[in-house]
């Protein structure tokens, strides 16, 4: 184990991915599990687009499909079979009315016009809903005509909408093929989870990304504060600047270097901004001079710019038998004002910060806000155990 961690066949990323499993880090784990399937997406397109996809390299970067459970970070083809596969599995289990009426719907947004069409005329004409029902299939069944027809069915389905009645105007802009409109609509109206499917199963990748962008904004709202899920979004979206700046205010600095090491290792550019890749570079560092490891803290500051160089003077200090600088001399402090070395999550709680030499990777924890000396002794046991990881891969 020790001499692979040494050099991993696709580097930091897989690297990370060991460490967070060893360790038991379950949301280190995750993150970096979906950071490797993307990078692996992304070195396949690029090899692919120059023509030198080698079988060596199909072997190397060949890839299991993400679970079912994180069904918004699945390539848009999987979730649409996944749906359609399960479309038909309601299909052929529905007994009521409302039932069928639910898979009419999904039918609709799914494209399935001509499986919608058939469970409308199903309708028995005893029901209450035979007419409507019927005119409704007809109505899917002619909206393959002209630009003219289609704006009159704009602006009713927006009537539909202001009036109240989202389901039916969304079902309207789909017939017509303004399904980008209706994720617009959707997310307006609060409705984000029905704009992600909508968008997975009908939208393009331009189109697809403005939605998921705006989905991922959304997540790191103060109100909503989802932002570990929004990372994972991003990472899937492959917008590695916003990634960056999210890990950033995160003060995840581990993860927003290691992230950029990982691309620039499988040949993609993150794009990330010059300034906000030094500023990461230099908190990273001064985490790793608070933690000892001086050796890495002089590798990530020699890339932090010319504050990096002014790190680099106080690590010689220290090894000369200087004291670390007083912001990372109490770094469970409230009061320190200087960015330290604590890696706080939205949610308060205890968040695992990797922490990679130029040689190998160890996962240290933080400890954040202890006030009784057998929790610090605890954390502090954990993090020399580590510590002896790394010297010993």
């Amino acid at each position: 184990m020790a001499s692979y961690l040494a050099s991993p066949r696709l580097g930091v990323a897989e690297r990370c991915l060991i460490v967070a499993a060893v360790m038991g880090d379950e949301s280190d784990y995750q993150f970096w599990l979906v950071v490797l399937y993307c990078l692996k997406k992304l070195k396949w397109q690029q090899l692919e687009e120059q023509g030198t996809l080698t079988p060596e390299w199909r072997e190397k970067l060949k890839r299991e499909p993400l679970a079912a459970d994180v069904d918004l970070l699945m390539e848009k083809e999987d979730f649409e079979a996944m749906e359609r596969d399960r479309m038909a599995v309601q299909e052929s289990k529905r007994t009521t009315y409302e039932q069928t009426r639910r898979c009419v719907h999904r039918l609709i947004l799914l494209g399935q016009k001509d499986r919608a069409i058939q469970l409308l005329y199903e309708t028995p004409p005893e029901h209450a809903s035979y007419v409507a029902d019927s005119l409704k299939a007809c109505l899917v069944a002619s909206l393959a005509a002209g630009e003219g027809v289609q704006s009159h069915v704009k602006l009713v389905a927006t009537n539909f909408i202001i009036s109240g009645m989202l389901t039916e105007g969304i079902e309207l802009l789909r017939l017509i093929d303004m399904q980008f409109q209706a994720c617009r609509y959707l997310q307006d109206n609060g409705r984000w989870e029905q704009s992600a499917w909508l968008a997975k199963v009908s939208l393009g990748p331009s189109e697809y990304g403005i939605i998921m962008n705006r989905i991922a904004d959304y997540w790191c709202t103060p109100q909503v504060s989802l932002k570990s899920r929004a990372l994972l979004l991003l990472l899937t979206l492959s917008n590695f600047p916003k990634l960056v700046e999210h890990l950033f205010s995160m003060r995840q600095f581990d993860r927003a270097v290691l992230l950029i090491e990982a691309c620039r290792e499988m040949g993609v550019e993150p794009a990330v901004p010059e300034p906000l890749r030094e500023a990461a570079y230099l908190q990273f560092a001064r985490l790793l001079m608070f933690l000892s490891n001086y050796s890495a803290a002089r590798y990530y500051a020699r890339k932090a710019g010319e504050k990096g160089q002014l790190l680099l003077e106080e690590i010689t200090l220290i090894e000369q038998g200087g004291k670390v600088s007083e912001a990372y001399s109490a770094p469970h402090s409230p009061e320190a004002t200087t960015p330290g070395p604590q890696v706080a999550g939205e949610d308060g709680t205890k968040q695992h910060a990797t922490v990679i030499s130029p040689d190998v990777a160890v996962s240290m924890p933080d400890v954040i806000g202890t006030d009784q000396d057998a929790a610090v002794n605890s954390e502090e046991a954990a993090m020399e155990q580590k510590v002896q990881l790394e010297v010993s891969a």
